[in-house]
């Protein structure tokens, strides 16, 4: 099935032809007079109220809402319906308080006042307030506490002349959060006299929001609300409860559960003097495995210590003890020991720390030899792919600009598709720039750039793939997903992953999708055959 053969082959046409006059700078009185015709037979459409809203945005306010006041009852109140859906916040921002109060007050569907009230609440529209008094009651309240709170925050002047006097109703509970909002802001002086309107019941409400929602107060508004509730002699509802976070937990003890581990633990921090003793007590130990691990401690301490390895050689494998010998030497800076068969047979986390530590002391180091950065070269690309990405950008930061790191080394590097992410061309490209190979820093920038987008490209398509086809989650749930996948698509991919949608969403959901597309002015670059 085409792709638009789930949406309005009409509405897209004009959605593209609509972007491709306004990046032509062409937008004309006809445009405007194609949507008004769009919007009169398909506001409902959120398709359409994405066209709509595109080419609101592009016009000022004041001609926007003329617009819109120019449409038919109807289609007005069903083209906001739909705007709001597609995207409320910029729905509430183009129609501005005055358009909204007037259909607020031709509406009364529950919904679209709901709906109202959340974008105001979320949005910053002057005059917001202007729609409280036409805005059904369960609305009114959530919008009026919002507008409150925000007073409060951001500039701390005597309450809103919408809140009134009333000691009931939304005006108290408004005024409540507009006590919240002055102790978000910290002001010391508004709001003891602000709090001196608050009943006992008003300020009980205060309490629980500054108990639960802590978090947003610093330090200084808490003081502030302690000060001004001892002040106006007011109790706490519940002396248990404390502001300040709950004690941390006790820790667990420390104990071991077996006698190697506190045996392990003693010879980590252990002196000279003290390891003969350790020594005898892990060879004294029952269970071979407990017996190697406390055996293998107290020798990693006595290399430590610079100490002889010979009496701590007895029942350890000769592997463990050629390990642990070129583990201590390589930590002391001995890179020949990394040519060998003994570097093998370190485990893959010590290998990991002992490369970092030895790249982080190369470059501190004044003489670095080329025959150091080829050995390390050697154990670096012989690390998984997982980690050789991680050690070849260290290596290039501590090292890029010595003279010993040689075009054939970063020729190395350069060739290794494991260890270079775009991240690491970033630096690569930085050390070529720094030694004044202007052709290979450009060409290796190129190849980051296009990395990155191929791989941000790769992680989109997987993702929104992964929404798609995941069985988890009812039908509706995936949609706030897709559109978030969608919006960071890339124009190349986005004809694709629209056709994946059309695949796997219902009828509904891939309207919401076009729509998406659409007021996001990316409709050339998902349909661009009707370009």
């Amino acid at each position: 099935m085409p792709v638009r053969a789930r949406s309005s082959e009409r509405i897209i046409e004009l959605a593209v032809e609509i972007e491709a006059l306004a990046a032509a700078g062409a937008l004309d009185e006809s445009a405007e007079v194609a949507i008004a015709r769009l919007v009169e037979s398909d506001a409902g459409d959120p398709a359409a109220a994405a066209v709509a809203l595109a080419y609101l945005a592009r016009l000022d306010g004041a001609r926007a809402r003329l617009f819109v006041s120019g449409l038919r009852p109807h289609a007005r109140l069903d083209l906001a319906r739909a705007m709001l859906v597609v995207q409320q916040q910029m729905a509430v921002r183009i129609l501005g308080a005055g358009c909204l109060s007037g259909l607020l007050a031709e509406s009364r569907d529950p919904w679209f006042h709901h709906q109202v009230a959340l974008a105001l609440a979320s949005s910053v529209v002057a005059g917001s307030h202007a729609c409280l008094p036409v805005l059904l009651d369960p609305a009114r309240k959530r919008l009026a506490v919002a507008l409150a709170e925000r007073a409060g925050r951001n500039d701390g002047l005597p309450a809103p002349d919408f809140l009134g006097e009333e000691e009931g109703g939304v005006d108290a509970g408004a005024f409540t959060a507009f006590c919240f909002g002055l102790l978000c802001g910290r002001y010391v002086e508004q709001f003891p006299a602000a709090s001196g309107r608050l009943a006992v019941a008003a300020w009980r409400d205060l309490e629980r929001s500054v108990r639960g929602r802590a978090i947003e107060l610093s330090t200084g508004g808490a003081r502030i609300y302690l000060a001004t509730r001892e002040a106006a002699g007011v109790a706490a509802a519940d002396a248990d409860i404390k502001l300040s976070r709950p004690p941390d937990a006790a820790k667990p003890s420390d104990d071991a559960p077996n006698p190697a581990h506190r045996l392990c633990r003693r010879a980590e921090r252990a002196e000279p003097d003290e390891i003969p003793a350790l020594v005898q007590a892990a060879s004294a130990l029952t269970r071979p495995t407990w017996r190697r691990e406390a055996q293998l401690v107290l020798l990693r301490r006595a290399l430590t210590l610079k100490m002889p390895v010979s009496p701590f050689a007895f029942g350890l494998r000769h592997a463990d003890l050629a390990a642990e010998i070129a583990a201590a030497r390589l930590a002391d800076g001995d890179v020949r020991r990394l040519r060998g068969s003994s570097w093998t047979r370190i485990d893959l986390d010590r290998r990991l720390r002992i490369l970092t530590i030895l790249i982080s002391r190369l470059g501190e180091s004044v003489a670095v030899s080329s025959a150091e950065i080829d050995l390390l070269l050697d154990a670096l690309l012989a690390m998984p792919a997982a980690v050789r990405s991680i050690l070849a950008e260290r290596l290039l930061s501590a090292v890029g600009q010595s003279a010993s790191l040689s075009r054939d080394h970063l020729a190395r590097l350069s060739a290794d598709e494991y260890a270079l992410r775009d991240d690491v061309l970033v630096v690569l490209a930085r050390t070529y720039a720094l030694r004044g190979e202007t052709a290979l820093a450009k060409s290796t920038t190129r190849r980051a750039e296009s990395l990155a987008e191929c791989r941000h490209s790769q992680d989109m398509t997987i993702r929104l793939s992964d929404i798609l086809l995941s069985p988890d989650g009812a039908p509706g749930d995936r949609v706030p997903a897709v559109l978030s996948s969608l919006a960071m698509m890339a124009d190349a991919d986005l004809p694709a992953a629209l056709g994946l949608c059309g695949t796997h969403l219902d009828a509904q959901e891939y309207r919401r999708a076009v729509a998406d597309v659409i007021v996001r002015s990316r409709a050339i670059e998902a349909f661009p055959e009707l370009l």
